[in-house]
C-alpha cells in the first residue's frame, strides 16, 4: 500500500490505492498523464478505472469511472467519487 488518500468532502474515508510494483522506474518517470486520460488503479485485489481531473507535480485527481468486477462500490469507495492518487498507482493509462 501507498500513500495516496481518498477523500469525500474534507472527511478522510480509508482505504488506499495498491502500488504497482511491477513498474519498471524509467517507465513511471516517463509516464505522461494528462487531464482527460483514462487511468487503472487498484485497490485492494480490484482493479479501479479513473478519469484524470486534475494533475500537479506527478500527482493526480480523478472520478471512479468503474471498478473490474462491476460493482458499484468496494470498501467505501463508490462510483463517482473523486480521488487522489500517484503515478506509482498507475497499472495502465489509456488517452
Amino acid at each position: 500500500m501507498n500513500t495516496a488518500e481518498f477523500g469525500n468532502g474534507n472527511k478522510y474515508i480509508g482505504p488506499l490505492f495498491t502500488a504497482n510494483d511491477d513498474n519498471d522506474p524509467s517507465l513511471i518517470t516517463g509516464l505522461s498523464i494528462e487531464v482527460g486520460d483514462i487511468v487503472t488503479l487498484k485497490l485492494d485485489d480490484v482493479f479501479v478505472n479513473v478519469l484524470v481531473s486534475e494533475t500537479y507535480h506527478r500527482n493526480y485527481k480523478g472520478i471512479i469511472r468503474f471498478f473490474e468486477n462491476l460493482k458499484y462500490s468496494v470498501n467505501y469507495v463508490v462510483v463517482g467519487q473523486s480521488v487522489e492518487f500517484q503515478v506509482a498507482h498507475v497499472f495502465d493509462c489509456y488517452k
